[in-house]
């Protein structure tokens, strides 16, 4: 090998590998990262869930019932719900899945009646919310477990991946691209 080529390899594996370095603190970043930002999307949701739980025991316990109608029951239990959905909704959006059901959420609605229910009916309907409230923070710490510790980890390192895949892809396309055109159109010596 002449000077010039031991040269040119020398410094293509001196980029090779800051390139490799680079990606995989990357990799490490971006999954602490996500790992965080999926933690704190789930402790919001309990959060959520926890202020539903303490305003329905609130509701319950202390005889606050009857200061309220049922339809502002109805329409006070409908926006916690709604903000829950909202939150849940975000993190499976994050998440790149579907791995909360919002379909758990209509079991918290309380339905309203055409008539005024009596104050034993509406105990009864908070008392059965408070416990599928219950029910909604163990499913929220089960699927988020389900998630972290899931078998395919390829593919959910795709799913969250996807778009750092394919810019890498398209990267090393790219510089294949060059390494062609360069040593092409390089005049052989």
């Amino acid at each position: 090998m002449t000077e010039p080529d031991q040269s040119f390899y020398i410094n293509f594996i001196g980029w090779a590998l800051s390139l490799i370095g680079f990606l995989v603190i990357y990799a490490l970043n971006v999954r602490t990262l996500n790992r965080a930002e999926i933690s704190r999307q789930r402790e919001s949701i309990k959060s959520q869930i926890s202020e539903l739980l303490a305003w329905l025991k609130d509701l319950h316990f202390d005889s606050k019932i009857e200061n309220y109608t049922d339809y502002q029951l109805e329409e006070m239990m409908a926006a916690k719900v709604s903000q829950i959905e909202f939150r849940i909704n975000s993190f499976n959006q994050f998440a790149g899945k579907n791995i909360f059901e919002i379909d758990k959420l209509s079991e918290l609605e309380i339905a309203g009646t055409d008539t005024e229910a009596s104050n034993d009916e509406r105990n009864a309907m908070i008392y059965k919310s408070i416990l599928q409230s219950y029910d909604l923070l163990e499913y929220t710490e089960i699927k988020f477990d389900e998630y972290i510790n899931s078998t395919n980890k390829l593919m959910r390192f795709y799913m969250r991946y996807k778009n750092e895949i394919h810019g890498l892809a398209l990267g090393l396309n790219l510089l294949a691209l060059w390494w062609l055109s360069c040593t092409t159109l390089l005049p052989l010596e």
